[in-house]
């Protein structure tokens, strides 16, 4: 009987495992887009919740119930969002008058080109304006009704991330508890896991917050600068300092995840490429995958038994 090659047979399962890789990345970027509206709000529950935890926990072990620390940690994001808003409104309305000023002056010159042209038949543009009447009647009815939904869907968007946010801060030792039991890995090996993609996530978000402070420090001086060719430079070195890749790794996962996922994959490509390079670095320490079998490790025999 013939029997193919075993580099054959080695390239028929590695296409086969490529193929399916694939269909696996396709379905979920396919899945991501049907269940956006509830998917993106948990994923930044919990974010945040991974983010903002080690606060909660500092308050729990100062005495203050883990609810009410949630609370006061969730009001505090809150505020935090309110006053970055807030600051973006005040920019523009703050240079409102500028950008009128100058798309008046803009459009004088685009009337005065069209004078040159001898473009000036304002009896054509009226009769024009009268047909198309209902036709803008129309269009800005659309808009309104699509304004109006868009704004539900934020809404629901941020209240539901907001109530996310709270039960996850709350629940966090519970819900860890919970995937740890139920990875099907050994507890330690799960808890290894769960406690370095926190950690990821964390310091990714210290990148960004010094990514921030530059652009916020250089923002009115060289605006360009701070937000163009400095920042896609230091991006890398800032996210490969904090999260301990190299560079070149944090750009390539995250333009190939954003291009992939949107603005989730932008947002944890980095950090979790983080966590499972450490994840793999401890594992590997501590002999796990080599002496621990599948499943919850048993509970330890009582004292005295």
């Amino acid at each position: 009987m013939f029997s193919a090659p075993t580099w054959l047979r080695d390239l028929g399962f590695a296409s086969w495992l490529l193929a399916g890789f694939i269909l696996i990345i396709v379905g979920l970027v396919w899945l991501l887009g049907q269940t956006s509206t509830i998917v993106l709000p948990v994923i930044l529950a919990l974010v945040l919740g991974a983010v903002a935890g080690p606060i909660v926990d500092a308050l729990e072990h100062r005495g203050l119930p883990r609810a009410a620390g949630a609370g006061l940690v969730l009001l505090g994001l809150v505020l935090i969002a309110a006053l970055v808003f807030a600051l973006i409104v005040h920019g523009i309305s703050a240079h409102s008058a500028d950008i009128s000023t100058k798309a008046s002056q803009g459009l004088d010159k685009v009337e005065g080109w069209l004078k040159d042209l001898g473009v000036d038949d304002t009896k054509d543009a009226k009769e024009t304006l009268k047909k198309d009447l209902p036709q803008i009647r129309e269009t800005l009815t659309s808009g309104v009704a699509a304004g109006v939904n868009g704004l539900t869907s934020v809404a629901f968007f941020l209240a539901f991330a907001t109530l996310g946010t709270f039960f996850v801060l709350k629940d966090a030792p519970v819900m860890a508890r919970f995937v740890n039991t139920h990875m099907g890995l050994p507890v330690r090996v799960a808890s290894t896991v769960t406690s370095e993609v926190a950690t990821a996530l964390r310091n990714y978000f210290t990148g960004v917050t010094i990514i921030a402070a530059f652009n916020g420090i250089l923002v009115g001086v060289i605006i360009f600068l701070a937000n163009g060719a400095f920042q896609n430079i230091l991006q890398p070195f800032v996210f490969g300092a904090t999260l301990s890749l190299n560079p070149l790794v944090v750009l390539v996962v995250t333009i190939g995840a954003g291009a992939l996922f949107g603005m989730v994959g932008l947002t944890l490509a980095a950090p979790l490429t983080s966590a499972a390079v450490h994840i793999s670095g401890r594992l590997r320490q501590e002999g796990e995958w080599d002496r621990a079998p599948s499943g919850p490790e048993p509970s330890p025999e009582p004292v005295g038994a």
